[in-house]
Order: C-alpha cells, then sequence, then structure tokens
C-alpha cells in the first residue's frame, strides 16, 4: 500500500454508493420484504413525517391538563378531562352492578376497606398504572395503604411506591416457568420457597397515603412448625397444608422486615401492607411476559381462598400486549384459551363483578400495530360471551395511532408498546375516573331502593 497516496476520493465515492444502495431499499415495498423472509431496511423512517405517522388523537381527547387530578370537598371526581371512557356493560349483566351495589353499600358503612385486585402483564409492572389508579382512588375514598407486595421482584428496585429488597436465597416459581412450576401457586401466580434466614424488607415511600402501616398480613402454605420474625419479634406459624393468613397489628411504622425459617414445605403467597383505614386498596398482580392464559395454572380452590380472606370488591384482568402481532390478524385461538380462564374467575371471585381490560394502542413509527383493532374486537365478545364488564383501554389512550403520541410526549417508551411513569399516570387517572363514575352511578340509581 502506498501510504503516501490520498484515498479521500475512493472513500467518498463508496460511501456515497451505499448510501444510495440503502436508500433503494428503503424505497422496496414493506410486501417484498415479508415474502423474502427479511427484516425490512429503511434509514429515512425517522425523516419521513408523513401522515401516517400522525396521531389521530384530538386536543378533546388528551392534552397535558388531562394528567391531573383533584378531590373536591364533596369527594366527587373532578379531573381536567373534556370525555369519559366508561366501563361498559356490554353483556347486560345486571348481577355485577348489583354485587358491585353491596360492596359499595358496605364501604359507605364503614365495614371493610374496598378492594380491587388487578391481574395484568408488564404494562402494570412496577405498579405502573394502577399506582396512578390507586393514588386518585385513594385521594377521593379514603387510604387504606398499598395492599399486595411479593416476595421477590424482577422489578423491585423500578418501583416507586414502596421499597422492596429481599435476601438472594429464596427459589420464586411462576406460571410462566418453563417446564411449568410443580409448585403450589398463589394468587398472584408466583410462590416463594425460603431458606433458613431468608428475609425480606419493605420501606414505605414518602408518598401521600403509602408513607406508614399498621397492619401487615403474611400468606403463607405448608407450615410444619416453623417460625417467622417480623421487626424483630417471631411468630409461630399455624401448621397446616391450607393457605393461611398471618395478621399483624404493629405500632405505625415506615418499615417492616420479615425472616423466614424453613422445615419442610413452607412456601409464602406474598405479603399484604395495610392501613386500619377503611379506605380503597389496590392489589398489583402483574407478570412479564403472560399473555392471561397462564392465569388457569393457579387452582381455583387458591383464587376462593384468596377472595375469602382478602374479600375482593372488583377484579381486573389487563392482558393483550403479549398476543398482539403484526403477522396475523385473527385472534380466535385466544378467545379459546381464555375461556377456560375467564370461566375459572366467575367461579372464584363469583361474589364480585369482573372487567376485562383490553389491550392498549401498540404500534409502530407508522401508527397502531397490524392485528391491535382485530385483538380488541376480540377481547369484547370475550367480555360479553363471560358475563364481564369491559373498559376500552385502546380508546381511553385515544385510538388509533395515540401511541405515537405518547411516545412523542414522553408518555411511553420507544418500543411503542410500554409506558413510561408519565404515561401510566395518564391511564391510571383515567381509569380512576371509570371506576368512580360507575360508582357514583351506581349509588345514583340506588339511592331510593338501597338508601345508599
Amino acid at each position: 500500500m502506498n501510504l503516501n497516496k490520498n484515498y479521500i476520493g475512493q472513500s467518498a465515492i463508496l460511501i456515497c454508493s451505499m448510501l444510495t444502495c440503502f436508500i433503494s431499499l428503503s424505497l422496496l415495498p414493506t410486501s417484498l420484504y415479508k415474502s423474502l423472509g427479511f427484516k425490512e431496511v429503511n434509514i429515512l423512517s425517522d425523516l419521513m413525517e408523513t401522515s401516517s405517522k400522525k396521531s389521530k388523537l384530538s386536543k378533546k381527547s388528551i392534552s397535558t391538563s388531562n394528567l391531573n387530578a383533584k378531590q373536591n370537598p364533596n369527594k366527587t371526581l373532578n379531573f381536567y378531562l373534556d370525555s369519559i371512557t366508561s366501563i361498559e356493560n356490554i353483556a347486560n349483566d345486571s348481577a355485577s352492578l348489583a354485587q358491585l351495589a353491596v360492596s359499595i353499600k358496605k364501604y359507605i358503612n364503614n365495614e371493610k376497606p374496598f378492594r380491587i385486585a388487578f391481574f395484568g402483564d408488564s404494562f402494570v409492572e412496577g405498579d405502573m398504572v394502577t399506582g396512578d389508579l390507586r393514588d386518585t382512588l385513594q385521594h377521593i375514598y379514603g387510604y387504606s395503604g398499598i395492599g399486595y407486595m411479593p416476595i421477590t421482584s424482577q422489578v423491585a428496585g423500578y418501583r416507586i411506591t414502596i421499597q422492596h429488597s429481599f435476601s438472594k436465597d429464596w427459589k420464586t416459581y411462576s406460571i410462566i416457568d418453563k417446564p411449568r412450576a410443580k409448585a403450589n401457586l398463589g394468587i398472584s401466580g408466583y410462590s416463594f420457597i425460603p431458606a433458613n434466614g431468608s428475609w425480606v424488607n419493605y420501606h414505605a415511600s414518602k408518598r401521600k397515603g403509602l408513607d406508614s402501616f399498621d397492619l401487615v398480613k403474611i400468606i403463607y402454605t405448608g407450615a410444619s412448625g416453623e417460625k417467622i420474625t417480623v421487626n424483630n419479634k417471631e411468630y409461630m406459624l399455624e401448621i397446616s397444608p391450607e393457605i393461611q393468613m398471618l395478621t399483624l397489628e404493629i405500632p405505625k411504622t415506615n418499615k417492616v422486615k420479615i425472616i423466614a425459617e424453613q422445615l419442610g414445605n413452607l412456601a409464602f403467597y406474598g405479603v399484604s401492607i395495610e392501613k386500619k383505614n377503611k379506605g380503597i386498596l389496590v392489589d398489583n398482580f402483574s407478570m412479564r411476559g403472560n399473555s392471561g392464559i397462564g392465569l388457569s395454572a393457579v387452582k381455583t380452590r387458591t383464587y376462593m381462598l384468596m377472595d375469602s380472606l382478602l374479600q375482593y370488591d372488583l377484579v381486573i384482568l389487563q392482558y393483550g400486549l403479549n398476543v398482539a402481532n403484526e403477522d396475523y390478524t385473527n385472534y380466535d385461538w385466544y378467545s379459546r384459551g381464555m375461556k377456560p380462564v375467564l370461566k375459572q374467575f366467575n367461579t372464584a371471585f363469583k361474589n364480585c363483578p369482573k372487567v376485562l381490560m383490553s389491550v392498549s394502542d401498540r404500534g409502530n413509527k407508522n401508527g397502531t400495530m397490524n392485528g391491535i383493532v382485530e385483538l380488541l374486537e376480540v377481547q369484547k365478545k370475550m367480555a360479553t360471551d363471560n358475563h364481564f364488564l369491559f373498559y376500552n383501554l385502546f380508546d381511553a389512550m385515544g385510538g388509533e395511532g395515540s401511541m405515537l403520541y405518547f411516545v412523542d410526549h414522553n408518555m411511553a417508551n420507544k418500543d411503542y408498546t410500554h409506558l413510561t411513569f408519565k404515561g401510566g399516570h395518564f391511564v391510571g387517572v383515567n381509569m380512576a375516573k371509570a371506576i368512580s363514575h360507575m360508582v357514583d352511578e351506581i349509588k345514583k340509581n340506588n339511592i331510593e331502593k338501597e338508601n345508599l
């Protein structure tokens, strides 16, 4: 090689040739890539501000003012929102509303907190969405604590509603294990097995209503004489193969440390951290990668026993992100897979209404993913056929193309799938409004009959 020769001209020609090649590839139709089985090449995607990239959201459906809520002296919702996406009774099932009316009456009479079980996927992990749902409802109806907490968690460091740490010697099993876990799984789809000396720490956040607690409920099974230590005080676990719940009233505190021992088959299902106040509780049962079909791996009897212990007033199922696929639009297989799950929930939680929350918007830089609308229609039919109430999250976010708006305004990540905490706040507040609206309608329609 001649080190004195100038290669700038040749380099420029090479670069220009490569750019020409990539630009040409970017202009080829997407269908050609799919037919050849190759991934699409498009170096112009960030520059192509076409109408297809524009969100179909109007200023009426979403604005920065929509991200705030406040309480008025009459404890009714007063959100800065122009419209509401209501929870629909598309099955025309009067039983669900009657069940909810009973729960509302118990809450008003200060008999018990109003407790919500929220089952979901990675869309709500780390208390995303549910944190703001809980915060907003508690601001209106009363603070009653953080509710359910797992023993271990992949996203413990990500969650801002509570500080959570644990020793590394816990064995964790879940419904998404492959092969499927042989352990009996708890209501969350998890089971946590301690070694001798395994510990877990919960430290309250500084958020209003979550900065202290005075009630700890430890849920376990299979005890054979073990003791646990809670904040340096020992407690004997009841010997039983059944699910048990140790309820401890403790002086007002902002932290709890649990240390376990193991003599045989002891397993923990989680801890509920509460206040004695008769307010609102929202239990987050999120699991990354779960389509919802896996919920059937938990025994119906387990759901029933947990419901008898925790006494739920509303159950919400949020799934779909792990089902959506742009390569197909037929989701009949998903409907068939979820049918036994929805039937199981109707059996296990027979005394409270159930809500099926639809898939959110999901997409890419060009708009909503192919197949999302079709999946949404299948979920509507699932709710109708199984007597579930229905919440159209896709519509509540703004409809087709809304994820583009969320990404552009730092309300969602650039995977066009998962929300940021800012976006989670928007969705959580809007769902709180939908729940409160439903409660108000039931109260109003039953004032004369039920004296609510």
